[in-house]
């Protein structure tokens, strides 16, 4: 089996161990991009590593915009990764972006991308779903190409923040950027 046949398996087994979630819930509705999008959001925090000193008992997802992915983010509140709960913030302020693990940054919200200098060097990753976030210094891109949701890797931004992401996931992604 080729790592990436392997890492998809790993996907959809991780999915349907959510089968009597809200977040599978999510996935049955037809045509919802944005539950897709929330299910890759959640298996990513997965693969990725986080500084031992700023771990604790709960990974905080923020959130901008009014109603990111039509509220589907809620459905991983108090979900596991690893051995830490997830917590949502919404609109976080600008200067309270360095104390979320993971930010997300929906479509349409490219201003906030002139504000990520607040947490250029903290362990913070970034995710958007907007098409060329990697090439203005995201971390991690979901775009839908061809009615698809992509996963896009910016690997030097996950490096400069000190973090670690699973060769795994680099393999699966259908771009990854030096």
């Amino acid at each position: 089996m080729t790592p990436k046949r392997a890492l998809a398996l790993i996907f959809l087994l991780s999915l349907l161990s959510m089968a009597h979630s809200p977040v599978a819930a999510a996935l049955a509705q037809p045509h919802s991009a944005n539950a897709v999008k929330t299910a890759f959001i959640f298996n990513i925090l997965k693969f990725v590593s986080w500084p031992t000193t700023t771990q604790s008992k709960e990974l905080t997802l923020c959130a901008l915009g009014d109603d990111p992915l039509d509220g589907q983010l809620s459905y991983l509140v108090k979900r596991r990764v690893g051995n830490r709960k997830i917590r949502l913030i919404s609109n976080p302020p600008a200067d309270a972006f360095n104390r979320c693990d993971a930010l997300f940054i929906p479509h349409g919200a490219e201003q906030a991308l002139s504000q990520l200098g607040h947490i250029s060097a903290a362990p913070v990753l970034t995710i958007s779903d907007s098409a060329t976030f990697i090439d203005h210094g995201g971390m991690i891109g979901l775009p839908v190409q061809a009615g698809r949701v992509r996963l896009e890797v910016n690997r030097n931004t996950i490096q400069e923040a000190n973090l670690r992401i699973s060769s795994e996931l680099l393999q699966v992604a259908s771009k990854v950027a030096p």
